[in-house]
């Protein structure tokens, strides 16, 4: 039978009517069994306002008797079926009232949410909404297609949200790829977003799509930095749907709200999931590391243990690695017990281990010891490093056994720290005689400086000075050069402390001997205060290790990169009172440091006193190429006195590489760079020096392979583009950083056009001997682009020549000048000269 819901509400309206004015009370109702007919009647009080305390027995067989049946009966229907109306509406069918209007919709909602009143607010009937038939309750089932439970979807009276589809959309691609960092990232926004403008965002998620936005965010990978807070906060907001966490989201959760700093939560729920998560064969070992982790790292090391006990004994043979934080929560203690349980945990693991134990391992062993300030305890820890693989009997494990006389091997039960209260940990920890030097404690510094482990590393030379090893100065040079390189105040603060200690040291070594060699002269004492100068920092008072060239160069470096120059100059005099002489790292320091004042006439004074003494190398010749530069770019205010020019300076370099040894000149072979190449042709160029410029081209191949490029030959047209320009239109184009006048432009296209031509001819030329620039080696398509710009030159210097015959003679006496008279220059074209 088909069921109209408009025609029934009618119905009970009109019914509703027939019955009368009369209101129903909230009385309950009550059987009567005293009629006289014995049969069951049926007691409803009605009270008018006017007739209180009066009331009418209604006969359950009386004349309306059929008619209240009938009603009652249709109110219970429609009772029903307005509970599958809204059970069905409410969880997504959007097309039974999809033809009504907004207004209309709106009406039609309230009534079905509040289920009561079936007259709407202005009277209208439901049946005026022309509502659709439902043929079956079944009816108001979702009709949306949705195959893979992915797919969120609002109640019907809800408006559609556009975050809500992009997040639909995001689910699907994440199921497809969950590693994908892109769709990840999607994924988290949009729901997050989804969250803010869907309160009941939560209640609605399907299972399935909970799932995919678990394993998203629970990837592992650096492209995830968020996954503690995302899985938190994934965690949360599905116990808040009401749905519960399986075991590997539970675990995850915990870990989630460790990490994320609800560090008691966390515990707590650890400690709660003992019985379900501790004894599931899958989760349990990553269980109990995780409570291992957690309280070690909470500073319970005996909570700590216990769960690491409890994993070793239901899982024997695995990792006993899993008690190498427990050692360091025992360290961290920083009591004697607590030192002691530490060590017995540390003997325990080396000797279970053996030759399985890790550089690592060791690592992180030792310096849980240092961090805790026992670096006797490292140190032993490091002796054992380098005992690894070897047959001792001065390893720990075996100095254990020894002490406390215990039989056979090391044994779980033997180790737990209590046997130790008896012995004295130094017994334990003694370094042999043969260790017991400053290069033995170098491969430990040098280690922890390779780990950035500074403040490490100064701990241990304390406790070489303790023992009475005196550290080599090289071991305090490399402690002074990391902290200045980590850069931070108090680092800082200690390397300058430390470098001015040495240099004081130094200079009462020279005082020593000068007294020792009767020299009078010296018997005054040297200070570093001496000298009319800076403040300097108050030094140690520890005698330390005296100062080598290194200790000045890394304050030298350190002081100039600051411009401090007043320090360096300081410095520069402290040197020479220590007696060291310079080499030529020092004297790059100082080179660049003076770049930086732009004072080129110091920069070469030094370079020609000092290299004398400490010879150069190539990064002294950068240097001073870039004062060159500094020198002759016009724009620049530059300082009086002497500077080579590019020839000259030129001369030098080759000098310098002439005389320089076979491996010195390979390192600077290598080690040259297009950089310098482009900062030698560039001086020249704005020297306007164009035959000096031709021969540097020719030599810098010959000598370190290097060849002109495509900004070399914008370089040189730009600045042969300039010959015709006035000096002051030059200054101004450079200032502005612009192209330069109408007059410069013109001269940049001529000279480009140029270059076209020449190009042109050059690969004519080619042809007419069967070859193609393209099928050229690539070194020899550098050959080719270093003599175009060679002929580019050359017709440059003719133009500008009073006397076009005299160019070659001219790039002869360029080259003499530049100490490199004799050098052939040749085009294998024998391109015509203009």
């Amino acid at each position: 039978m088909e069921f109209s819901w408009s025609s029934t509400v009618s119905e009970l309206l009109l019914s509703s009517s027939a019955i009368g004015p009369r209101a129903f009370c909230a009385s309950p109702l009550f059987w009567n069994g005293r009629s006289k007919k014995n049969k069951t009647v049926l007691k409803q009080h009605e009270q008018a306002d006017d007739q209180v305390g009066e009331g009418l027995r209604i006969d359950a067989d009386g004349k309306d008797a059929k008619e209240a049946r009938e009603l009652k009966r249709r109110i219970t229907r429609l009772e029903q079926e307005l509970k599958v109306l809204q059970k069905g509406l409410l969880s997504g069918n959007r097309d039974y009232f999809a033809h009504l209007s907004d207004a209309e919709r709106a009406k039609a909602v309230t009534a079905v949410k509040e289920g009561s009143n079936p007259l709407l607010e202005d009277n209208t009937k439901l049946q005026d909404l022309q509502l659709p038939l439902l043929a079956d309750p079944g009816s108001f089932a979702q009709n949306t297609t949705d195959k893979d439970g992915l797919t969120i979807q609002l109640p019907w009276f809800e408006q559609d949200d556009v975050s809500l589809a992009r997040l639909n959309q995001c689910l699907r691609q994440a199921a497809m790829k969950t590693s994908d960092a892109e769709a990840r990232r999607e994924l988290w926004r949009w729901y997050s977003r989804c969250k803010q403008s869907l309160p009941s965002l939560l209640n609605i998620i399907p299972e399935n799509a909970w799932k995919v936005l678990w394993s998203s965010q629970h990837h592992v990978s650096l492209s995830n930095p968020d996954r503690a807070a995302h899985l938190k906060v994934l965690a949360d907001d599905i116990l808040l749907s009401g749905q519960s966490l399986n075991h590997g989201q539970r675990l995850a959760y915990i870990e989630s709200l460790f990490l994320e700093g609800d560090v008691d939560k966390a515990l707590q729920e650890w400690e709660s999931n003992v019985e379900s998560l501790g004894s599931e064969d899958k989760y349990s070992q990553e269980y109990w590391a995780l409570g291992v982790r957690m309280f070690a790292a909470q500073g319970m090391p005996q909570k700590a243990q216990e769960a690491g006990n409890k994993f070793l004994t239901h899982y024997g043979g695995h990792d006993v690695r899993i008690l190498v934080p427990v050692i360091s929560a025992w360290a961290r203690q920083r009591d004697e017990s607590g030192f002691r349980k530490a060590w017995s945990l540390y003997v325990r693991v080396k000797a279970e281990l053996g030759v399985d134990i890790s550089m690592e391992d060791y690592d992180s062993i030792s310096m849980s010891f240092i961090s805790a300030g026992r670096t006797d305890l490292a140190l032993a820890v490091f002796k054992d490093l380098m005992l690894t693989g070897k047959e001792s009997a001065e390893d720990s494990p075996t100095l254990y056994v020894k002490a406390l006389g215990i039989i056979g091997s090391l044994q779980t039960s033997s180790t737990d720290g209590s046997e130790l209260n008896n012995v004295s940990l130094t017994a334990l920890t003694a370094l042999p005689r043969r260790f017991q030097n400053k290069f033995f404690y170098g491969s430990w510094l040098k280690k922890l400086l390779g780990m950035n482990e500074i403040d490490a590393a100064a701990m241990v030379v304390e406790l070489m000075y303790e023992r009475g090893v005196k550290p080599d100065p090289k071991h305090l040079n490399g402690i002074i050069g990391a902290w200045l390189r980590i850069g931070d105040a108090e680092s800082r603060n200690k390397a300058e402390r430390t470098g001015w200690a040495m240099i004081q040291e130094r200079l009462d070594l020279v005082r020593r001997r000068h007294i020792e060699d009767g020299n009078k002269g010296m018997s005054a004492e040297l200070s570093v205060k001496d000298l009319e100068g800076p403040q300097v920092p108050a030094f140690l008072q520890r005698t330390v290790s005296p100062a080598t060239i290194e200790t000045f160069s890394l304050l030298v470096l350190y002081y100039s990169r600051r411009t401090k120059y007043v320090q360096v100059q300081h410095l520069t005099k402290l040197l020479a009172m220590a007696e060291i002489p310079p080499n030529t790292h020092f004297m790059n320091h100082l080179l660049y440091s003076e770049l930086r004042k732009q004072d080129h006439v110091t920069a070469w004074t030094s370079f020609m006193h000092i290299r004398k003494s400490a010879g150069a190398d190539l990064e002294s010749f950068a240097c001073l190429w870039d004062c060159e530069k500094q020198r002759v770019d016009t724009s620049r205010v530059h300082s009086l006195g002497f500077f080579p020019d590019p020839r000259r300076l030129f001369e030098a370099m080759m000098s310098w590489y002439s005389k320089a040894s076979s491996r010195e000149r390979n390192m600077a072979r290598e080690d040259f760079t297009k950089e310098l190449y482009d900062q030698i042709i560039r001086c020249f160029s704005l020297s306007k020096d164009f035959e000096g410029t031709l021969v540097a081209m020719h030599v810098m191949r010959q000598s370190f392979g290097m060849y002109p490029d495509q900004n070399t030959a914008r370089m040189i047209a730009l600045h042969t583009s300039r010959l015709q320009s006035s000096e002051l239109e030059v200054r101004r184009a450079r200032r502005s950083r612009m192209a330069g006048s109408p007059n410069s432009k013109a001269a940049v296209a001529k000279v480009t056009k140029i270059l076209e031509i020449l190009t042109e001819r050059r690969l004519k030329a080619l042809a007419d001997r069967g070859m193609k620039f393209e099928d050229l080696d690539r070194e020899q398509q550098a050959d080719e682009q270093l003599y175009l710009m060679s002929e580019l030159l050359r017709v440059v210097m003719s133009r500008i020549a009073s006397d076009a015959s005299t160019v070659g003679k001219d790039i002869e006496k360029a080259a003499w000048d530049m100490g490199v008279g004799g050098i052939t220059i040749e085009d294998p074209l024998d391109s015509i000269r203009t």
